[in-house]
């Protein structure tokens, strides 16, 4: 009878043990875009967060990423999830039949085989351990966050061996495309007017239209990035009413690419516009005029060029009504 009740007892010191790490919350941030050749500065701010970086991959290609923070106190660990949710590779831990446990490191890093699959891929980054981290109707949930693993800034490098065994290391830039643009198509580049005189040389029509845009959480920073020669155009989304106020920060985290930040409703029309040239930190509010969806849009300012352009990262921070 004693060992029967000492086994009740343990199960249940047990379950109630599992239940708790189980509801342990999870916070989960929205996916930035990322390109081989990406150096990321990032920051964990909350302990049991997940962040998502996106990148487009062409069969053949062999990605090699790795994390290192700045300073001490921080440990994290990596999988790379393929375009059908399946997890592909492991930084510090080990399979376990459709999902993986997680073991912190201070540096992990993802080195893969050449992978087979086409499409986006998503690298996934947090900063706890967990009993287990598996797939559950093409969704990841965490069966029993442990323990967190520290908050700080952490720099992702981004590296990749292309099908054709041209490699790229990060801070390098993606080999260029030659394409036959026809001169008199409405999809032609458009170049900056001359200008001579004295006086702001402008700027020149910055096409959306395809780029992917990430929701902005409410108070939450969201890094991107932009190679040197790059023409990247990062696009973040948030909803606002009419009447609402927007508090919206813009910080250069590295790099010396000057960049442009444009805020625009559905109807393009301009809500918000800076440039960041020589400073490398933004503050300010403005009043939405109509309700709806609007679009940050941070690119590449070609003016005052840097003499030597450096992979440049930034932060935006939109918060509705603060």
């Amino acid at each position: 009878m004693k060992s029967i009740f000492r086994f009740s007892l343990t199960l249940t010191i047990l379950l109630l043990f599992t239940l708790s790490i189980s509801a342990q919350e999870v916070l989960r941030q929205g996916a930035i875009p990322v390109q081989c050749g990406n150096i990321i500065e990032a920051e964990f701010t909350s302990n049991f967060t997940e962040q998502n970086y996106e990148i487009d991959l062409e069969p053949g290609t062999a990605l090699n990423v790795s994390l290192i923070p700045l300073g001490s106190g921080l440990e994290t660990d990596m999988v790379l999830v393929g375009p059908t949710g399946v997890i592909l590779w492991i930084a510090s831990g080990y399979p376990s039949g459709n999902g993986a446990w997680l073991q912190a490191t201070t540096q992990p890093t993802l080195e893969t085989d050449t992978l087979g699959s086409r499409g986006i891929h998503t690298i996934k980054v947090f900063n706890f351990t967990e009993a287990e981290y598996r797939q559950a109707d093409g969704s990841y949930w965490s069966v029993g966050a442990n323990d967190t693993t520290g908050t700080g800034v952490y720099s992702l490098f981004i590296g990749c061996t292309l099908r054709d065994g041209t490699i790229i290391e990060p801070g390098d830039s993606l080999p260029e495309t030659t394409t036959t643009t026809d001169s008199s198509s409405d999809s032609a580049p458009t170049s900056a007017p001359a200008f001579s005189g004295f006086g702001f040389p402008g700027l020149v029509p910055v096409d959306f239209s395809t780029v992917a845009r990430i929701p902005i959480p409410a108070g939450v920073a969201l890094s991107g990035a932009i190679t040197p020669t790059g023409s990247e155009i990062l696009g973040y989304v948030f909803e606002a009413s009419e009447g609402d106020t927007v508090a919206l920060d813009f910080a250069r985290l590295s790099g010396n690419l000057n960049l442009g930040l444009v805020v625009i409703d559905a109807d393009s029309n301009v809500i918000f516009q800076t440039s960041m040239v020589t400073g490398d930190t933004l503050s300010t509010t403005f009043t939405i005029p109509t309700s709806g969806e609007y679009t940050a849009g941070v690119f590449r300012l070609d003016l005052l060029p840097p003499v030597n352009p450096e992979a440049t990262a930034f932060q935006v921070t939109a918060t509705v009504n603060p």
